[in-house]
């Protein structure tokens, strides 16, 4: 794995899928499992649309 820089007040979370990591900061809000565990499960038809409301700062409609 490619060492990547964490700066001052960052730190690296597992995001328990597929060996990904994220690096987020204490200075601003930061997810935690819940959104990824939640974004697991739904899922959406081939040809299939979603809206996200209210998900907070977006973090599920991105997850893996």
């Amino acid at each position: 794995m490619e060492k990547v820089p964490v700066y001052e007040r960052e730190r690296i979370d597992d995001l328990l899928t597929k060996d990904l990591k994220i690096i987020q900061s204490e200075e601003v809000f930061s997810f935690s499992l819940d959104a990824v565990l939640l974004a697991r499960f739904c899922s959406v038809p081939p040809r299939g649309r979603i809206a996200d409301l209210c998900s907070g700062n977006g973090v599920i409609p991105s997850a893996p």
